[in-house]
């Protein structure tokens, strides 16, 4: 009978609700000794199924009476007490508000993720795993973000269309400066006659999509000097410069998409959308 006691095998419920063992009756002993264990320490015998204090063990009785202090909350002792993991709460929390403020999807959906972990652990554990609240906030900050996405992306497109239409007729300005300075070294090689249309500058513009306006949907995708020739330049040349301003500033090209005017001088003058374009002399 006391051989069957000694040799029998027992599991250790920790307070991290994780089992240990089986283990025999010696070891559980060491564990008691090096205060890993407590009375309160929950137990099972091998070949049953409940779980009872080790206190209520006659083979743990003399060593837990002679036990100097309680043990810490873990039986491995690789946790800290207290509720103090709160490092996942705190990821939740942080990226709720990044995603909140500016960072939408990219920081929210995170966040949602986490904060359930964060919140579902810290539930079931609260002696180890803190910041409960913490992972709420950061939940609902979360899904906040995600429900706010379609106002964020209706105050931001226009923005960024208007920034694109920006860029893209600063190109078209600086398109159309090197077109102009082009015609006037044709002009200066010609004895000041211009050049019947721009295809003639072929030899000269490095690149035919310098002819095509950014802006311009129907010809942009014109890669070659035979698709520009199909479908035209985006500008309105006009190969008698034109008088169309009190300071004698003749015209030479017109974007008719933004409005832009390139005169014989060298100079761009932006978005003059009111005016409307006489008909071209040459293409």
């Amino acid at each position: 009978m006391i051989r069957a006691t000694v040799m029998a095998l027992f599991k250790i419920r920790g307070a991290d609700q994780n089992e240990y063992g089986p283990v025999t009756a010696d070891v559980v002993i060491q564990w008691i000794a090096a205060n890993r264990l407590a009375r309160h320490s929950l137990a099972q015998i091998e070949g049953s199924t409940e779980w009872k204090p080790l206190s209520e063990f006659p083979e743990f009785q003399g060593v837990l009476s002679a036990q100097s202090a309680p043990p810490p909350p873990m039986l491995g002792g690789s946790y800290p007490s207290g509720g103090s993991q709160q490092g996942m709460a705190i990821a939740s929390l942080v990226l709720g508000i990044g995603g909140i403020t500016c960072l939408s999807l990219f920081a929210g959906i995170p966040a949602i993720i986490l904060g359930h972990m964060a919140h579902s652990r810290a539930r079931k554990m609260p002696a180890v795993y803190g910041g409960a609240g913490m992972a709420l906030a950061g939940l609902i900050l979360g899904y906040l973000s995600v429900v706010l996405l379609p106002v964020s992306a209706a105050l931001l497109l226009p923005a960024l269309a208007k920034a694109k239409e920006r860029a893209q007729t600063i190109t078209c300005v600086n398109q159309m400066k090197a077109v102009g300075f082009q015609i006037q070294q044709y002009a200066s090689e010609h004895n000041e006659a211009y050049p019947p249309n721009l295809l003639v500058l072929s030899n000269k513009l490095t690149d035919p999509k310098g002819l095509i306006c950014p802006s311009d949907s129907a010809r942009r995708r014109r890669n070659t000097w035979n698709d520009v020739a199909i479908s035209g330049s985006s500008y309105l040349y006009y190969s008698m410069p034109r008088d169309v301003t009190a300071t004698n500033q003749q015209e030479i090209l017109r974007c008719p998409i933004h409005g832009n005017v390139a005169h014989s001088d060298g100079s761009v003058t932006q978005g003059s959308r009111s005016r409307r374009p006489a008909a071209p002399r040459g293409n």
